[in-house]
């Protein structure tokens, strides 16, 4: 999953929110309903609605979440937000 960040990073184009990475990457590509991950990460469907829209922020605690529901690590999903944090910031 690195890659592909470390990709669009190279090409010139701004990251993704991680919202937007889940959805491309995760939702999209297994057919993931909202229902199904909203009961597996214990969030309410709002609330992942708002992550995927790139209303909300990843903090430590969705990091966790988002890490255990996608077997991937943790620093992955606060690195997207600190990337996406700081090209916004530009």
């Amino acid at each position: 999953m690195d890659q592909f960040v470390d990709v669009l990073i190279k090409a010139g184009m701004p990251p993704p929110h991680p919202g937007e990475f889940f959805a491309l990457n995760f939702l999209g590509p297994k057919k993931l309903s909202l229902e199904h991950v909203s009961e597996n990460m214990d969030m309410s469907i709002e609330d992942i609605q708002r992550f995927i829209s790139g209303a909300d922020r990843v903090d430590d605690r969705l990091a966790r979440r988002l890490s255990d529901f996608t077997e991937t690590s943790p620093e992955l999903w606060v690195n997207l937000q600190a990337m996406k944090d700081f090209a916004d910031s530009k």
